[in-house]
């Protein structure tokens, strides 16, 4: 843990997963270093917002989709002190056979249920994901959810990518196969008792 003084001066700027609220992310991010955390929303548009916070001694890290667009945007690294990614993915679809674990048809339907109740839908998504319910997320505009999930069924990112990152995983994530992206990053750190939850991924860990 870095000492008193160095975390008066620190700053992590946080690229958030699909489904969860700035104020969730901000707080298990503070429960973990308690330090300044600024977190964007994976929405159309989030390059922008994320840039206005990046300098030099900023850290960078990524969660879930963040992870992923992250991962679209290597560039960036080059302009933080430092670029971490918690629960990254080349492609969260099945179908790929890159380490995703979520069947497509699964993607349209959750896609199509949030546009009948949104919050029904978040609720699958955390069922699913197996990861603890945030009540703010509720707040979360549906565009943004709906835009999210049409990055993540037409896009996929290639491993090269994550050589710019340092890279955790939990071996119990439900949504990615972490043996199998690890054949494709090999830097890839797998925690065995983390799942998808970043919660899960943070603790303990001595990242940054």
């Amino acid at each position: 843990m870095p000492s008193r003084l160095s975390c008066a001066l620190m700053k992590v700027v946080w690229l958030n997963g699909w489904g969860r609220s700035i104020e969730e992310t901000a707080r298990i991010a503070s429960q973990w270093l308690p330090v300044e955390h600024v977190v964007v929303q994976p929405f159309e548009g989030w390059r922008k917002e994320l840039e206005g916070h990046l300098t030099p001694n900023v850290w960078l890290c990524g969660y879930s989709l963040g992870a992923f667009l992250l991962l679209g945007a290597t560039d960036l690294v080059r302009r933080v002190r430092g670029a971490y990614l918690f629960a990254p993915f080349l492609d969260i679809k099945a179908e790929s056979a890159s380490g995703g674990r979520v069947p497509e048809p699964e993607l349209n339907g959750l896609k199509r249920l949030l546009d009948i109740e949104k919050d029904k839908a978040l609720t699958r998504f955390t069922r699913r994901a197996r990861i603890l319910p945030d009540s703010s997320a509720v707040s979360i505009p549906v565009e943004g959810l709906k835009w999210g999930l049409d990055t993540l069924l037409t896009e996929s990112r290639g491993s090269e990518a994550a050589t710019s990152f340092a890279c955790w995983v939990g071996a119990k994530d439900p949504l990615i196969d972490s043996v199998s992206l690890r054949l494709r990053v090999p830097h890839l750190r797998v925690k065995r008792t983390a799942s998808h939850c970043l919660s899960s991924l943070l603790s303990g860990s001595h990242a940054l």
